[in-house]
């Protein structure tokens, strides 16, 4: 005969070395879903949305940015401009600096960073607002 887990009695219906294994699963699982859980508590379960409902919003930005000089995580802030953009950016400034040389200024204007593949003239209008530009030899800020 085999022990019955529901009712703590004889029965032939589960063998008794199989009970300690659906144990051991039960108490195994419950642990698995509380640590996922635990591990969760702080995140938010939606994102707040903005109100024009393009979802959550970029960290702010508290400096205006130079995309000249601009490191990747930086150009990553920027609102419409992500990883792959952000380097996408990089490459391009890269490429401008080696056909026209090291102090080559590849953006003077927001509507130059139009030249990127990817950004558009909707995404450069979205940008303006967080751009600065300095002149070539100086730091005065450009257009």
């Amino acid at each position: 005969m085999a022990y019955n887990f529901w009712n703590n009695n004889v029965s032939p219906v589960v063998p008794r070395s199989a009970i300690g294994g659906w144990r051991a699963c039960w108490v195994t699982a419950a642990l698995v879903t509380a640590a996922g859980m635990w591990s969760l508590h702080d995140r938010p379960a939606v994102w707040p949305a903005d109100t024009d409902g393009a979802g959550p919003s970029p960290p702010v930005l508290e400096t205006r940015i130079n995309p000249n000089e601009a490191d990747w995580p930086s150009l990553c802030r920027l609102p419409g401009i992500g990883p792959a953009r952000a380097n996408d950016i990089i490459a391009y400034r890269e490429h401008y600096r080696q056909i026209n040389g090291p102090e080559a200024t590849p953006f003077t204007r927001p509507e130059d960073l139009d030249a990127v593949p990817g950004i558009g003239p909707k995404t450069v209008e979205q940008l303006r607002p967080w751009l600065v530009f300095t002149r070539v030899g100086g730091d005065e800020p450009g257009v």
